[in-house]
């Protein structure tokens, strides 16, 4: 493309998302009295609208173009899919991206202080922020461990998702499924025909659990009252939204259709989902789900359903820190779980139901839009994270598992690991978590 295609291209992506946000405001004021706060940017305002969790179909029905045009001003990308070199997608308006709150004057990271003193000032943070435990482990040593008031079972949201994971691992070890990138038409044949929605023929099982499969979230309707009898089967009828590999989009759907795929697989056994996963990976580290939610078809709310007692989420990622050993025994093969802290080429932050590093990235996000991993962290930090800022840290290098118990909106990743690992914590307001949970 020559300087003068791009700059024409460039020009219509900028009309055009003139044209969007100016319909997205009127849109969300005429249908949803969800009024855009006054004098915020174009990415402010779909930031905003997109945290109130409007259907994102609500929003490429617009126009495709459009979404296009805005979605290039709100990541930096030129018209040919390539960052803008003078913007960051991992900083706030633009701009450079903060010095790493654990780099030193050689630019070489700070080893991490693993000290009660540390572990004290991240509880501190977290407590001020609405934490209600903490926990940190090194090996099988118990460090530190903190609570509001005594241990407590507590929800762990979307920190739900990444038992997907170790179901999938198991799965693929067991040969009940054939690999990740099986196609999810094979079991679920119906979407071999599905004249609405061709594309989800081509939906493989790799692609549901690294949320970049192309579904519409659909968050609204799989945790409302209308899908309660039966979310399974609704996630088998959400709208594909995107060509599935091209975009990450993060909410249930994926999971619910996850949660059927292995339903018909493990008919044949008389086991659910939850049954196999409790029998092939939890019993034999002894970790003991104290409640798992299910509609009223008995199914596990595969996204969120999960609750649990410190001490015992720790053991998953204990298990998962010692590439699926325990105590000398295999439980999950190390090759196939390695797949799960390998990003996809859409989302590189976002592994097989597992988060990579930080920042823990927007909800939607393109192959142009994915924000820099932050180099101040050790490069194989992987978490689970559910809303209220649940959160496992799990970091191999480190020989550390640390476990976060919240119902907070004001707890931010980077700040509180900074303050565990004994770094500088970063300056107010100059760094953007971003944060889907």
């Amino acid at each position: 493309m020559t300087r003068e295609e791009t700059n024409e291209a460039s020009g219509r992506g900028v009309a055009g998302a003139a044209r969007w946000v100016q319909a997205t405001r009127a849109f969300a004021s005429r249908h949803l009295d969800m009024r855009p706060s006054k004098g915020l940017t174009r990415g402010g305002i779909v930031t905003e609208l997109l945290e109130r969790r409007l259907s994102r179909r609500r929003f490429l029905a617009r126009s495709t173009a459009a979404a296009t045009g805005a979605a290039a001003l709100i990541t930096g990308c030129t018209s040919g899919g390539e960052k803008n070199p003078g913007t960051s997608a991992g900083t706030s308006g633009g701009g450079t991206a903060p010095p790493s709150p654990q780099a030193t004057a050689s630019g070489q990271a700070a080893a991490p202080a693993l000290t009660t003193e540390n572990f004290e000032r991240a509880h501190q943070y977290s407590v001020a922020r609405g934490g209600l435990g903490m926990l940190v482990m090194k090996g099988a040593d118990l460090l530190f461990e903190r609570y509001a008031t005594a241990e407590q079972v507590h929800r762990l949201a979307s920190g739900t998702k990444s038992f997907s994971g170790a179901i999938a691992v198991a799965a693929i070890e067991d040969g009940v499924l054939h690999g990740f990138d099986e196609l999810v038409s094979d079991t679920i044949t119906e979407w071999q025909h599905d004249a609405a929605a061709p594309g989800k023929k081509d939906i493989t099982t790799r692609q549901l659990l690294s949320l970049t499969s192309g579904l519409e979230p659909a968050t609204s309707l799989l945790q409302g009252e209308r899908t309660r009898d039966n979310r399974y089967r609704a996630a088998l009828g959400v709208e594909l939204t995107m060509n599935p590999g091209t975009a990450f989009m993060y909410g249930p759907s994926h999971f619910y259709v996850f949660g059927e795929l292995m339903r018909r697989k493990l008919q044949s056994r008389n086991e659910t989902p939850l049954d196999y996963l409790t029998r092939r990976v939890l019993d034999p580290i002894g970790l003991r789900i104290a409640q798992w939610s299910k509609d009223e078809a008995g199914n596990p709310h595969m996204p969120a359903g999960a609750y649990l007692a410190a001490r015992e989420w720790a053991k998953y990622g204990r298990l998962i820190k010692q590439r699926g050993m325990w105590q000398g025994k295999k439980i999950l093969d190390s090759a196939i779980l390695a797949e799960c802290s390998r990003g996809s080429a859409v989302n590189p932050g976002y592994g097989l139901t597992f988060w990579l590093g930080l920042p823990i990235t927007p909800k939607i996000v393109t192959t142009c839009s994915a924000p820099p991993r932050d180099a101040a962290f050790p490069s194989d930090l992987v978490e689970a994270a559910g809303h209220g800022k649940q959160r496992l840290y799990i970091i191999p290098s480190l020989d550390l598992v640390v476990v976060h118990q919240a119902e907070s909106a004001t707890f931010r990743d980077r700040e509180f690991l900074s303050l565990l690992l004994g770094a500088e914590p970063p300056v107010a307001g100059t760094a953007v978590d971003g944060q889907s949970d």
